[in-house]
C-alpha cells in the first residue's frame, strides 16, 4: 500500500542478528527483514544479504547495498493471495501434497535434513581439504563431523512456506569453550564442508562456531573458507609472505581461521585481499592455476567425484559455480544408464526431437542433458520451487504448467513453459554477457585436471566421465562444451546466444542491444 524510505543511522554497525530482530520488533514479527551486516556496509566484495536470519540474495550481493548506503529492506504484505481458479489450482497441490506425505524418506529429510546425504558425500570424496587436493578422511570426517554431532545439537527443524519436507534447523551449542550459541542452518553440512574440513578447524562446535560469526557478520561462509584454504597453500610455498599479510601466519587450525574472520568482515589487514574474493587474490598474487573457482566462485561438487549435470552445470552457469541439482540427479554415483531415461522421461524436459542426442545405450551426454535440465531448473526456479531431492521429485512439466495456469489464468502448455524457460535463460546468459562474459569463462578448474589423493585409501581419483570408463582431458572437455553450446543452439566460438537465437525466442530488444564491443565475437549475425 505504502512505501517509506527510513533513516537507518540506529542500525549502523548492526549485525545481521541484531538489525533482523530490532526491524521485527519495530514493524512486527509478521515483517520480512532483508538485512546487510557489517561486512555489507563495509562493501567486502564476499558480504551477503540475509531474509529472516536464514536465507540470503545469493552469495555476494550485500557490498552491493552497503555501496548504496541501505542497511535493510523490510516488506509485510497486507492484501493476501489471490488464484485465478482455485479449485483448480488446488487439485494439483493437494495431489503433490499427499505425496510429499507418503514419501518414504520424508522422515529421514525432516530430521536429518542434508546430513541425510552426509555419509554418501564423505563416501564419494567430495569433502576436499587442502586446497581441494585431498579428499579428508572417511574415519576423521564421521568422528569429527558426523551426525552424532548434528543430533546433539539440533533442537527443531524449519520449513518453508508450503514445504512438504522441511530440512532447516535451529542448532544450539552450550557449555563449549566458545560460550553458548544458536544458529539457524538451511544446509546443515555445510560447517563441516567449509572450515571444518577446508581449513581443518577439527572440531564441530568450533566449525559451526566460524560459520554462525560469519553469517551474523553478513559473510559468505562457504567462499571465505575455500580462499582461506588458497591463501594457505600460496603461504606455505611462499608465494604470499609474511609482510603481505601483516605478519600474520596463514596455516590451518580455529584461532588462524578466527582472526582472517575478523579482518575480512572489518575489511582491515590481510582480511581486505581476502573479501576481494578469487579475482581479488588472483589479481594480488597470481596463481589462477591453484585457485579452484569458477567465475569467482568456488565449486560446490568435484568433477573427479562425479561429472554429471550438477558439476558440469556449475560450469556453464553465468552465476559463479552455480549448480542447480533439481533432484540430486547426478550427484550419487553408481546409477545405471536407464535410470536416467527413465526418470527424464518422467519429468518430461528432453524433447523427443533431442533424445536421441542426449541418450545412448551406454548412457547419457552430460553436455547436452545440461542443455535441457537447465530449462526445468529455470521452469521451477521461476515457479519459487525449491529444487532439493524431496520437493522437486514431486513435480513435472505437467503439474508445474497446472499450477501455473490455474494460478495465473495465463494457459501455458508444458512446451510452452520449457520455451518461456528457455527464453529467460538466454536472457540470463545475455546479461552476463554484456559484463564481458564469453566462452573463456566456461572453465573447468585446473585443480580438476590434476588427481585428487584419497590418502585414507591410497588411491587417486582423476576426471573421468560419470560412468567412470574414460579419463577425460583438456581436449574432451571442450568437445563437450562444443556439444553444450550445439544443444543450446548458441555459437560454439563465444559460448553466448547468437542473433538468430535471441530472434527466434522474441528477445528482438536484446538482440539489438548486444554491445558493440561483442559484436565481432558473434560469427552468426
Amino acid at each position: 500500500d505504502a512505501v517509506e524510505i527510513s533513516d537507518a543511522d540506529d542500525l549502523w554497525g548492526l549485525d545481521i542478528k541484531e538489525t533482523t530482530r530490532a526491524l521485527k520488533k519495530r514493524h512486527g514479527e509478521g515483517c520480512s527483514v532483508s538485512c546487510i551486516g557489517p561486512a555489507g556496509e563495509m562493501v567486502v566484495p564476499i558480504s551477503m544479504v540475509f531474509n529472516d536470519y536464514l536465507g540470503t540474495f545469493g552469495r555476494s550481493f550485500g557490498g552491493n547495498l552497503g555501496f548504496r548506503n541501505l542497511k535493510a529492506i523490510v516488506v509485510s504484505g497486507t492484501k493476501g493471495t489471490w488464484l485465478a481458479d482455485k479449485n483448480r489450482f488446488m487439485r494439483t497441490a493437494n495431489e503433490l501434497a499427499e505425496r510429499a506425505m507418503k514419501d518414504p524418506l520424508r522422515e529421514k529429510w525432516a530430521n536429518q535434513g542434508l546430513y541425510f546425504v552426509f555419509s554418501m558425500w564423505v563416501k564419494a570424496g567430495y569433502f576436499t581439504t587442502k586446497n581441494f587436493t585431498e579428499s579428508f578422511s572417511e574415519k576423521e570426517s564421521f568422528e569429527l563431523y558426523g551426525l552424532k554431532h548434528f543430533e546433539r545439537v539440533k533442537q527443531r527443524v524449519i520449513g518453508c512456506p508450503s514445504c512438504g519436507a522441511p530440512d532447516k534447523f535451529l542448532l544450539k551449542f552450550e557449555g563449549s569453550e566458545l560460550g553458548g550459541f544458536e544458529m539457524m542452518i538451511g544446509t546443515p553440512i555445510d560447517p563441516a564442508m567449509s572450515y571444518g574440513i577446508r581449513n581443518e578447524v577439527g572440531d564441530f562446535d568450533k566449525a559451526c562456531w566460524l560459520f554462525a560469526e560469519s553469517d551474523r557478520l553478513g559473510l559468505d561462509a562457504m567462499t571465505l573458507s575455500a580462499l582461506i584454504g588458497f591463501a594457505t597453500d600460496l603461504y606455505q610455498r611462499g608465494i604470499i609472505t609474511k609482510e603481505e599479510t601483516g605478519g600474520l601466519e596463514i596455516k590451518a587450525g580455529f584461532e588462524t581461521v578466527r582472526k582472517l574472520l575478523e579482518l575480512t568482515a572489518a575489511k582491515e589487514g590481510f582480511g581486505v585481499a581476502l573479501g576481494e574474493g578469487f579475482a581479488g587474490m588472483i589479481r594480488r598474487f597470481d596463481h589462477e592455476e591453484d585457485a579452484c573457482q569458477i567465475k569467482g566462485t568456488e565449486p560446490d561438487f568435484d568433477a573427479r567425484a562425479t561429472l554429471g549435470v550438477e558439476v558440469f552445470g556449475s560450469v556453464v552457469n553465468p552465476r559463479g559455480a552455480h549448480d542447480m541439482p533439481v533432484g540430486g540427479l547426478t550427484v550419487a554415483k553408481g546409477r545405471k544408464p536407464d535410470f536416467f531415461k527413465k526418470v527424464i522421461s518422467k519429468i518430461g524436459y528432453v524433447p523427443e526431437t533431442a533424445m536421441d542426442r542426449v541418450f545412448e545405450e551406454s548412457g547419457f551426454d552430460v553436455a547436452r542433458l545440461t542443455a535441457h535440465y537447465e530449462n526445468w531448473a529455470t521452469v521451477l526456479n521461476s515457479l519459487g520451487v525449491c529444487f532439493r531431492m524431496q520437493n522437486s521429485s514431486l513435480y513435472n512439466l505437467e503439474s508445474a504448467s497446472e499450477l501455473s495456469s490455474a494460478g495465473t489464468g495465463i494457459e501455458r502448455g508444458p512446451e510452452e513453459l520449457l520455451k518461456d524457460a528457455e527464453r529467460a535463460y538466454n536472457v540470463y546468459k545475455m546479461l552476463n554477457a554484456r559484463e564481458g562474459f564469453d566462452r573463456k569463462d566456461d572453465r573447468f578448474p585446473e585443480k580438476w585436471f590434476q588427481p585428487l589423493k584419497r590418502t585414507d585409501k591410497d588411491e587417486e581419483m582423476f576426471l573421468t566421465d560419470y560412468f567412470g570408463r574414460k579419463r577425460l582431458t583438456r581436449e574432451d572437455v571442450e568437445g563437450r562444451l562444443d556439444a553444450y553450446y550445439e544443444e543450446k543452439g548458441w555459437d560454439l566460438g563465444t559460448g553466448l546466444p547468437t542473433r538468430k537465437k535471441l530472434m527466434e525466442l522474441g528477445l528482438e530488444d536484446i538482440a539489438k542491444e548486444i554491445p558493440t564491443a561483442l559484436h565481432a565475437l558473434f560469427s552468426k549475425i
